[in-house]
């Protein structure tokens, strides 16, 4: 009798490792690390931010949000409506390798965001054909004048999972003109799986 429900138990266990279980290491939330001015210098990046990630099985996939929170100074914000003034945006970016195909970001419908006046963009580069990847999740503040100094604003994305060999997120932030990236920078680097 013994001898049959330790057999059972195996093949439960097994049976769990194959129907994605196994992938337990990857699920739930990853430290959070934060960034600061030292990665952040340029007059449009808000001087403070804390990533944080969290990976989730869903319908049998495998699906990681990264998040970004961040905040400014009234002086980079006062930065910000200057550069609104000639049509430029601040957009929060985060990012894989353009060649990945291990990670995709999913609809933007799966975006949230606490910006003023947020639009969100997914891209497949490299540009303009791509690899079907989405490598890219942003949102942009479209209303710099709505913004409020030390207000921890936040960008929540989401990519579906396709292989858990590692690949390494980017959080950044960017100025942007219509679109197109005007100048960038890379806030932390986070490694998945973690």
């Amino acid at each position: 009798m013994r001898k049959r429900f330790s057999i059972a138990i195996l093949v439960v266990v097994l049976s769990l490792c194959f129907t994605g279980v196994c992938y337990a290491t990857y699920l739930g939330w990853a430290p959070s690390v934060e960034w600061n001015t030292s990665t952040a210098q340029k007059d449009f990046s808000p001087e403070w931010g804390n990533t944080s990630m969290y990976g989730y099985n869903s319908g049998g996939l495998l699906y990681v949000d990264p998040c970004d929170r961040f905040r400014w100074s009234q002086t980079r914000i006062n930065n910000l409506r200057e550069y609104g003034y000639d049509s430029f945006m601040y957009t929060n970016d985060i990012s894989v390798p353009g060649s990945n195909t291990t990670i995709s970001a999913t609809s933007t419908y799966d975006f949230y965001s606490n910006l003023p006046n947020p639009y969100f963009d997914i891209d497949d580069d490299p540009f303009p054909s791509g690899n079907g990847y989405n490598d890219e999740a942003e949102v942009t503040c479209q209303n710099p004048y709505q913004l409020v100094a030390n207000t921890d604003y936040r960008f929540d994305s989401c990519f579906r999972v396709y292989s858990t060999s590692s690949i390494q997120f980017q959080f950044g932030s960017q100025l942007s003109y219509f679109g197109q990236s005007i100048d960038d920078e890379i806030h932390k680097y986070r490694n998945y799986p973690w």
